[in-house]
């Protein structure tokens, strides 16, 4: 017979864990996100980004409707080794000043390294919230972008935190 302690730890481990753990051992990275999100891995460049060495994307549930789903994507790019972070930051504050609005910049760190944080909103077809962090070390750009309408970003936004600060990058094997 199981004790009814045995029982009760065996239901709550089933419904403790609330985020799984992404690795990728090839590229250095591990990453927390909602248990109920999906995954997908894009090896090497595409037209739209020729220096894109990796992507992993992330995807909230798919029953929910599109304007109910939060994206995630974290790409590791080559670069040019003269390309700062300030100069990175000033390129895509530039290209921000005439589709968005409510731009904000900081400082900040991802997986240990320094970085700097946008976050804006967009209105192309709808409102879109996004928050972009990149960081650059050894000739690569690291960078991890959320994406959704300002409610639904709001309403994950404490998952949008746990994935940021769990972000772990270590050197490309």
């Amino acid at each position: 017979l199981l004790s009814h302690q045995f029982i009760h730890a065996i239901i709550n481990s089933q419904y403790s864990e609330e985020f799984k753990t992404y690795e990728n051992l090839i590229y250095g990275i591990n990453i927390k996100y909602p248990g109920d999100w999906r995954y997908y891995e894009k090896n090497g460049p595409e037209n739209f980004s020729p220096d894109r060495i990796f992507q992993v994307s992330f995807l909230s549930p798919s029953y929910k409707v599109l304007s109910d789903m939060v994206f995630v994507w974290f790409n590791i790019e080559k670069i040019k080794d003269s390309l700062s972070l300030d100069d990175r930051k000033n390129i895509l504050l530039n290209n921000l000043n005439n589709s968005s609005i409510d731009v904000k910049v900081q400082s900040t760190k991802l997986s240990g390294m320094d970085a700097f944080m946008i976050d804006y909103t967009t209105k192309s077809v709808e409102l879109q919230r996004n928050i972009g962090i990149e960081a650059i070390r050894d000739g690569l750009l690291y960078s991890l972008d959320f994406t959704a309408q300002p409610d639904t970003f709001e309403k994950n936004l404490d998952s949008i935190e746990t994935m940021i600060k769990s972000m772990n990058i270590s050197s490309i094997a």
